[in-house]
């Protein structure tokens, strides 16, 4: 589960362990002289010798262990599934949202630099609107129909459900970005609410899966 750049980790979390076999290939341990220092924008700085740190090696990540499974279900609060923002509702909605647009798709490239430097924004596990998901748990969907980043919400279920994913898409009138977590908001016990139902759905029915499986 997670929200915003959240429901992204979310998404590409469990994307990334549908193919962990194939990741070391896409995304080998990096390795780096005790000299490398990452790029900091002047403005951000404290100056201009400022060097972040960068271990000689990292090894594998966690998710590429074998033995983890996959969830039982999936919950993205508004993710952001475009990094390039090229949702319809990033125009139509700015007035509504308190979610500003970065024209310069700062924070996007700081994330996921071009190539050869990183993977680009393009990249599934980056921004999962281009993602195959094939094999994908279930997914529940929660945005706010006045929010930028309702057509993520939509291209991500458009995407899920074309590869024969069981998705739950709820658009909640009025509501801006992660207003789940705003008590006073209209809809906001509602969709929590429903989000526990859907968790304990998707439990109860891996936990049948499981034990038909196992007699």
């Amino acid at each position: 589960m997670g929200d915003s750049a959240g429901g992204n980790l979310a998404l590409t979390t469990t994307l990334a362990l549908r193919d962990r076999e194939h990741l070391s290939a896409v995304f080998p341990p990096f390795a780096a002289s005790s000299a490398s220092c990452c790029h900091v924008p002047d403005r951000f700085a404290a100056s201009s010798a400022s060097c972040c740190h960068v271990p000689d090696r990292l090894e594998s990540p966690v998710l590429l262990r074998p033995h983890l499974p996959l969830p039982a279900g999936v919950v993205a609060l508004s993710p952001w599934a475009d990094l390039e923002c090229l949702g319809q509702s990033w125009r139509t909605n700015a007035a509504f949202d308190y979610l500003l647009h970065d024209p310069d798709l700062t924070a996007s490239q700081w994330y996921a630099p071009p190539a050869p430097q990183g993977p680009g924004l393009r990249h599934p596990l980056v921004s999962p609107k281009h993602a195959h998901f094939r094999d994908f748990p279930p997914l529940l969907l929660q945005v706010g129909e006045s929010e930028t980043l309702l057509s993520d919400a939509l291209d991500v279920q458009s995407s899920a459900e074309r590869h024969g994913v069981s998705v739950v898409l709820e658009v909640y009138a009025d509501m801006p970005h992660v207003f789940q977590f705003f008590p006073y908001a209209h809809h906001s016990k509602a969709a929590v609410a429903a989000i526990g139902k859907f968790v304990g759905a998707t439990h109860a029915c891996a936990a049948a899966a499981a034990k038909n499986k196992v007699a």
